[in-house]
């Protein structure tokens, strides 16, 4: 996702790719180790990347602790993830991003 420091309003926003001064960023999730209850690292005919089942006790009913806004920044061939906002504001952006690219707007859905 693209987004954009606002200082005005000390945070960060959504923005388009072509906006002047954006920076590439993601929404991480973090899952407790406590909430995970089952590993299967093979996954399956359908998804073959790895699958966690977790218990969902977490924000919203999720297994999900906490939402964390990311700045990409690249260095050399490589990629940094520096943390860009609080809960608060990576859950907005999250649902803002989530609304944009909903099922159904020629996007697939997020797993």
């Amino acid at each position: 996702m693209s987004i954009k420091f606002v200082e005005v309003d000390d945070a960060w926003r959504l923005a388009d790719y072509d906006e002047e001064g954006v920076e590439t960023g993601a929404v991480l999730a973090r899952i407790p180790y406590e909430f995970i209850k089952r590993l299967n690292p093979r996954g399956d005919c359908y998804y073959p990347e790895p699958h966690v089942f977790c218990t969902f006790e977490g924000i919203g009913g999720t297994p999900l602790q906490k939402l964390v806004v990311y700045r990409i920044i690249k260095v050399g061939n490589s990629e940094s993830f520096i943390p860009a906002s609080d809960l608060e504001s990576a859950k907005q952006l999250y649902e803002k991003w989530k609304r944009i690219h909903a099922p159904g707007r020629g996007h697939e859905k997020m797993t």
